[in-house]
């Protein structure tokens, strides 16, 4: 399988938003959200990814077939940390290393102080979280929980 993972230019925006819809209803199990009245779940903040900094969004293939995305935000010189907002591999590519190889990319190129959560019930999310940040951490993973979601704090900016 050939894998490519690329920093998506704003012709691709439609892309990711019919993904985020994928993505939406496969979160709506444990978010409780509906669809509107066009029976779409929309992502307000998707334009965002292309007019603010600190916001990138990455789109991955899997023999040329878009499989997956990740929405990234960061922003280290203000002393806060960087996240992924949004996270999605489709339900034929999951359980083959997809998931991690999007993760790892996405944390070598915003190497600093990571805060990642998920949603307490969703626990493929929690375990894959759990194994990948533990091989990317320097200094350990201080892991959170409360009533609804999981939060991990750790660093990946190796030390010179």
């Amino acid at each position: 399988m050939i894998i490519d993972i690329l920093l998506a230019p704003f012709e691709k925006k439609h892309v990711i938003r019919h993904l985020l819809e994928l993505y939406d209803h496969d979160m709506s199990e444990w978010e409780q959200t509906d669809v509107n009245e066009e029976g779409l779940f929309g992502y307000e903040y998707l334009d965002n990814y292309w007019t603010e900094e600190g916001r990138y969004p990455y789109l991955m293939t899997a023999d040329g077939y878009y499989c997956g995305f990740a929405l990234v935000r960061t922003a280290p010189e203000q002393g806060e940390y960087n996240s992924i907002a949004e996270f999605f591999i489709m339900r034929k590519y999951r359980n083959n290393g997809l998931a991690r190889r999007l993760l790892e990319f996405v944390h070598e190129c915003h190497p600093w102080i990571w805060r990642q959560s998920t949603h307490i019930n969703n626990l493929v999310s929690q375990a894959m979280c759990r194994k990948v940040f533990n091989t990317l951490a320097v200094d350990g993973v201080k892991e959170t929980i409360t009533d609804d979601t999981v939060q991990w704090i750790f660093n990946n900016a190796y030390k010179s």
